[in-house]
């Protein structure tokens, strides 16, 4: 859905918040207080598919650190 204005499409949205979550739960070790070990295995798990296929593989080095302390 992007247009001449600039506008950002869904998928830009996704990416963006993906990049937020990353931001925090590295710089602050955070989590919302309704997730559960399974829940953040889940997101990190996503995240780190979507870091590999933007070959940004040391924020998935990061995540998987994170994953590992589950």
């Amino acid at each position: 859905m992007s247009d001449k204005k600039g506008a950002f499409s869904s998928s830009s949205y996704a990416e963006i918040a993906i990049e937020e979550v990353y931001d925090i739960i590295i710089d602050t070790g955070l989590w919302p207080s309704t997730f559960n070990d399974n829940k953040k295995t889940d997101m990190l798990e996503m995240m780190i598919s979507y870091f590999q296929e933007k070959e940004q593989y040391e924020k998935c080095a990061e995540l998987q650190r994170v994953l590992e302390e589950i």
